[in-house]
């Protein structure tokens, strides 16, 4: 496990060697992670509890695939119905989430990050710590981050890393 973990950041720091030239000639970093926004406790148990499996409007979610909100409504319209929305300034912040199904529910999920790519996009990075040997049931997962609008990307690619 430490071999594997070692050659996933010898490939990181790899890619951090690149520049990634983007239409508004900003020159970042391949590998560069976007900045998350801090938020206080309070917000950040409302998103909590608006991506869980409990919440029926996620029922939809298609794995693997990366989704964006970059809007209040839409952060609104995501909500259960007992659930407020906190108040995210989206003029400069987006929300980035996804649904992963982990075969263990003692899986532990151990990140959440963005990325710049090669191809003018973003990797959307989670990062799961396997437990074998451990008790199988199917785990439904909705990680999310919410991150400094630093530009507008072609795509965001799910990218799941199991240590």
């Amino acid at each position: 496990m430490k071999t594997k973990l070692f050659f996933i950041l010898v490939t990181i720091l790899l890619m951090g060697c690149k520049p990634v030239n983007h239409p508004n000639n900003s020159t970042e970093m391949l590998g560069d992670t976007i900045p998350k926004t801090i938020l206080a406790q309070p917000d950040i148990d409302q998103l909590d509890e608006i991506f869980n499996k409990f919440n029926p409007k996620l029922d939809t979610l298609k794995e693997g695939v990366v989704y964006v909100i970059s809007s209040q409504d839409e952060l609104n319209n995501l909500c259960p119905d007992d659930i407020k929305a906190p108040n995210i300034d989206f003029s400069n912040n987006y929300i980035v989430y996804t649904y992963v199904v982990r075969p263990s529910i003692s899986d532990l999920l151990l990140g959440v990050d963005m990325m710049y790519n090669q191809n003018n996009g973003l990797d959307f990075i989670v990062t799961f710590q396997e437990c074998t040997n451990c008790y199988t049931a199917i785990w439904d997962v909705y990680p999310y981050g919410v991150y400094s609008k630093v530009h507008t990307p072609d795509t965001i690619t799910l990218q799941l890393v199991i240590l």
